[in-house]
């Protein structure tokens, strides 16, 4: 088989870009429930929570204008500038967000795409997603989907799909602790949610963990033929996405 992969590396960088008001010790006595009601917090604040609420600005920028973020959501939105960079790649295309949670990518591919499907099964993560889409005044622009995205065929989206991108639960904060992070540790399977995201576009963006296993990616798209090129060759740009000079905030896997 002469078919072959070939990644293409091209590091980002990005800086935190917080307001004045921004605090380096926050008032933590209220934070936003799963509706984004302005309230006191009822659970007991841990430490991880003050860490992801200090880089609130960085997420929404427009924090203070009503965004709503459950537990889950404080450590898996994409924070905005880096969804504003992925977005940018995708001007003028129709894209469905496969799994969008609160809506951070999906508010920044409205800004840039001609349509927006935004994807999920948890009916309040969806609620937050409108509701943050509301205060970007980006809602009109996308149409939300609640459904299994294994289940999606191509006649639940009333248009034809440029791109699906893919940012799938990675298991919570600990993914970091893995030396090479498992791609079968993903529910829904990743590798059936690589078929369903080509059977509905030719072209993916995979935003994945920093420590992602590059062989096993391989090893999953290699089953798929209309990946490659008539040169047996399938050219795969990788962008880690870099955050404040060091930290590598995640992967970002351009394909098509």
């Amino acid at each position: 088989d002469d078919r072959r992969f070939t990644f293409r590396i091209v590091q980002k960088h990005f800086k935190k870009k917080d307001p004045e008001s921004y605090k380096a010790e926050p008032d933590t006595s209220s934070l936003p429930n799963s509706f984004g009601e302005n309230k006191k917090y009822s659970q007991k604040l841990q430490a991880k929570h003050v860490k992801f609420f200090n880089d609130r600005y960085f997420l929404f920028s427009k924090y203070d204008e009503g965004i709503q973020l459950d537990e889950e959501s404080w450590y898996s939105v994409t924070p905005e500038e880096l969804a504003e960079h992925t977005a940018r790649k995708c001007k003028g295309k129709v894209i469905l967000d496969a799994f969008c949670g609160a809506g951070g990518n999906s508010i920044q591919f409205a800004k840039y795409c001609s349509k927006v499907y935004a994807n999920d099964l948890d009916l309040k993560k969806l609620e937050m997603a409108y509701n943050n889409a509301t205060v970007y005044k980006v809602e009109k622009k996308i149409s939300f989907v609640q459904k299994d995205l294994l289940e999606i065929k191509s006649e639940d989206i009333k248009s034809k799909l440029d791109c699906v991108f893919i940012s799938p639960p990675w298991g919570g904060v600990n993914y970091s602790k893995q030396i090479k992070f498992d791609l079968e540790t993903i529910a829904p399977s990743f590798e059936k949610t690589l078929s369903t995201a080509l059977s509905l576009a030719n072209n993916l963006i995979l935003f994945l963990p920093r420590n992602t296993d590059f062989e096993q990616l391989a090893k999953l798209l290699a089953k798929h033929t209309k990946l490659y090129g008539k040169n047996g060759e399938c050219l795969i740009t990788v962008e880690p996405l870099v955050y404040q000079r060091t930290n590598i905030k995640a992967l970002l896997f351009l394909i098509g």
